[in-house]
């Protein structure tokens, strides 16, 4: 079996503000209470043994990456892939969860049954397939290896649901992501 642990990036002042910062290349920086948040996760994994670790290649991601690696006396390769970004919001990049909350934004947004998308964005389908297609190459590569993740609220949804299933509903945002907080999963390489 593989050993996951999957870690949402620490807080912006983009999150902070309740907008939506999707995978678009932004270069929002930590805020003080991101690098706090990373600090103490350095703290939290520092003793934990890891094989490989999976970056997104946005600042926010490697950001945290960095901070809480720093604390481990033998550093693991890492490596940034494209797959962990978070999703294009294209024209809804930037939006509050209020402002997206409105009638004359589309619910179906947020379906992974659907393939809505406004101007410039993803679907949830093609957020799920790149992400799926890591973690069919992490299952098949690192059998019996420990991997550590850093990624974004929209990719570690689409980790859980790789590994437990979609919601009925087809709603994936109804999985709460914490911020810099661990999330252990245990990968079967022994199932399809």
């Amino acid at each position: 079996m593989t050993m996951l642990y999957v870690i949402r990036h620490g807080e912006t002042d983009i999150n902070k503000a309740d907008r939506h910062q999707g995978g678009e290349v932004i270069l929002q920086p930590l805020n003080e209470r991101g690098i706090a948040q990373a600090t103490k996760l350095a703290n939290e994994i520092k003793d934990i043994h890891i094989d490989v670790v999976f970056c997104s290649p946005l600042n926010r991601a490697k950001q945290t990456c960095e901070i809480a690696l720093s604390e481990k006396s033998t550093k693991p390769p890492i490596i940034y892939d494209e797959r962990l970004r978070e999703r294009l919001y294209g024209e809804y990049n930037g939006k509050t969860n209020e402002e997206m909350n409105n009638p004359t934004f589309r619910d179906d947004f947020w379906d992974i049954n659907n393939e809505f998308t406004p101007v410039g964005a993803e679907t949830v389908k093609q957020l799920q397939t790149r992400v799926f297609s890591l973690m069919d190459h992490v299952k098949e590569n690192y059998k019996d290896k420990t991997v550590l993740m850093f990624s974004h609220a929209g990719a570690c949804r689409m980790i859980y649901i790789y590994l437990n299933g979609a919601p009925k509903d087809g709603k994936y945002r109804k999985f709460s992501i914490p911020q810099a907080e661990v999330m252990e999963y245990l990968i079967r390489n022994d199932i399809e």
